[in-house]
């Protein structure tokens, strides 16, 4: 890994999540959107060849999510690490995300599979 690359300096940690259905991009709190410094183009051009497959592009910073789509970043805010997310890819490259209750137990904050719309 280049130096310019590594976590501890860029405070992003890239991984894929244990069903292998999303890559994470992990921030520290402290800097939410790091994500967006050195990793947003890469980020989006994953979400391209993710799109229409069952897999998404995530950037997280503690309990706030965003869900990188093909044409749109989509911000839900605070997360309830115990709330799945339910994700539908639409046709024109976007995404629909709806927080669902949390459960007990601790859910994983990815637990819910995507949904398609019209084939896609």
């Amino acid at each position: 890994m280049p130096q310019r690359l590594r976590p501890d300096r860029t405070k992003v940690v890239v991984y894929v999540d244990h069903q292998g259905q999303r890559l994470v991009a992990r921030c520290d709190p402290a800097n939410a959107i790091a994500w967006r410094e050195l990793f947003y183009s890469t980020l989006k051009m994953w979400s391209e060849g993710a799109f229409g497959q069952g897999r998404q592009v995530v950037a997280a910073a503690g309990r706030r999510l965003w869900i990188i789509a093909p044409n749109l970043d989509l911000d839900l805010g605070d997360v309830d690490p115990n709330s799945p997310v339910a994700v539908e890819e639409l046709p024109d490259g976007t995404v629909r995300a709806s927080v669902l209750p949390a459960e007990q137990g601790g859910a994983d904050l990815f637990k819910a599979s995507p949904k398609r719309r019209n084939g896609v």
